[in-house]
């Protein structure tokens, strides 16, 4: 029996998706629950979960293969170490967790990542040509051996944490999100790898400045309604209070949008040219 001041269940369940080596096989939607009240669960449900799927799916002949490449490797290192302690580094679980669409203010922090078995190759596993080419569509040269999986959340590296779903059409090139990591990888190129970020930097930000506009708005929507004089200018603009509240509102996007918008890197002679030097 749970302790009584344990915090209650919420279980959720969102979507990813795995891209099987196997070309002949869908790229298919599964399902993963949660509990909302467990940080950790919430967080690493798949990177807990995937090392014993890759364990398993591993046959003890391709384990062996993995094994003796692994321990070479070691050995071309010079490093003194037991026939034990070799194999036990040998056999460790290495699941890559990789962001290929980074978080950020702009796309409110929705992050891409795929999770593949890093020792794939080692294991004389096919290469997955369809995750590949996945990978090469957002600029990223990784090669993938062996199953991969792809999910989506929200994430802003702070307090900030959602699960989202994903479908088995979005694993494939054409995916909306890869057109947006080809655009982002670009645009950190052009600004020495650094990330598209906005002026807010975390959710947090984002709503306090959301909230301080519809203060704003709500002043305003205030005035319309007791100031006679204010209400007359407005009239000038707004045939009523509809259309000048759609006004405001159409301002408030327009602020939102330009914090969220990406702070391109200062570079030799900007600070000359906007007059702080």
């Amino acid at each position: 029996m749970a302790p009584k001041n344990s915090p209650k269940q919420s279980i959720k369940t969102f979507t990813y998706i795995r891209i099987p080596v196997d070309e002949s096989e869908e790229i298919e939607e599964l399902e993963m629950k949660y509990d909302e009240n467990d940080k950790h669960q919430k967080e690493n449900c798949l990177v807990d979960w995937f090392p014993g799927y890759y364990r398993g799916i591993t046959s003890e002949e391709q384990r062996q293969a993995m094994e003796e490449a692994e321990i070479a490797k070691i050995d071309t290192k010079g490093i003194a170490l037991s026939t034990t302690r070799k194999q036990e580094l040998a056999n460790r679980d290495e699941v890559t967790v990789q962001e290929l669409l980074h978080g950020v203010a702009m796309i409110d922090w929705h992050t891409i990542v795929i999770h593949y078995d890093n020792k794939g190759s080692e294991k004389t596993w096919k290469k997955n040509e369809r995750a590949t080419d996945l990978c090469l569509n957002c600029l990223n040269n990784t090669q993938i051996y062996g199953d991969a999986f792809v999910e989506r959340v929200a994430d802003d590296d702070k307090e900030y944490y959602e699960r989202l779903s994903m479908t088995k059409d979005e694993g494939k090139p054409g995916a909306a999100w890869v057109k947006q990591c080809m655009v982002q990888t670009m645009w950190m190129k052009e600004n020495g790898d650094k990330l598209p970020d906005g002026q807010v930097k975390t959710m947090k930000e984002l709503k306090e400045f959301s909230d301080k506009l519809e203060v704003w708005v709500d002043g305003k929507l205030k005035e319309w309604d007791a100031n006679k004089e204010a209400r007359k200018k407005h009239e000038k603009k707004h045939a009523n209070r509809e259309d000048f509240e759609k006004s405001l509102r159409e301002k408030v996007a327009e602020k939102i949008a330009a914090v969220k918008a990406p702070v391109p890197l200062k570079k030799a002679g900007d600070a000359k040219k906007e007059g702080y030097a």
